[in-house]
């Protein structure tokens, strides 16, 4: 799986407590049993990243995930510190890398979040997850998934090493 964030983590990383806070702000006027469906849902997927035969998870993020607030400071540090856990727990088939603010320009820079999923056995299709303000899409349309497969790689060449991702992701959690 690929994936690019520009303001939110993926959803596979998040703690619980990040995952209500996203989902609440995003749809304010969502019902309670909603948003705990929600939040659930994404927390048995959580299982994949962290089980016995984990999916493989490449992400890039801009640096932006790592200062917005969403739930508070509290939340965000909590986030922070899970994201460096998992990295560090999983370095074979979690990386997580952080496009800086002073990159210069990137295949994915002014996108939405989109995550790529592809199926080891060949007769699925690459399927593309793509989420905007006011949508959420899922497509195996040749074109999307061939125009988003394009966008990880041009913001992993602009990103930090997974070494120094990690270290960035770690010094914004301690500046909390």
């Amino acid at each position: 799986m690929q994936s690019y964030g520009n303001t939110i983590m993926n959803g596979l990383l998040q703690t619980e407590e990040h995952t209500r806070a996203v989902i609440e702000s995003a749809a304010p006027n969502i019902r309670l049993a909603e948003t705990d469906r929600r939040v659930q849902a994404r927390m048995i997927r959580q299982r994949r990243i962290t089980g016995d035969d984990p999916l493989h998870l490449s992400t890039a993020i801009s640096e932006a995930v790592l200062h917005q607030q969403i739930g508070g400071a509290r939340c965000l540090k909590a986030q922070l510190e899970h994201v460096a856990r998992l990295i560090e727990s999983h370095p074979d088939t979690l990386e997580v890398r952080v496009v800086p603010f002073s990159s210069t320009g990137h295949a994915a820079v002014g996108g939405s979040s989109f995550l790529l999923s592809d199926f080891p056995s060949g007769r699925l299709p690459t399927m593309l997850w793509h989420e905007t303000a006011t949508s959420t899409k899922l497509t195996s349309t040749h074109l999307a998934v061939r125009e988003h497969g394009i966008a990880p790689a041009g913001a992993t060449s602009s990103a930090f090493s997974r070494e120094d991702s990690l270290a960035m992701i770690k010094a914004a959690s301690g500046d909390l």
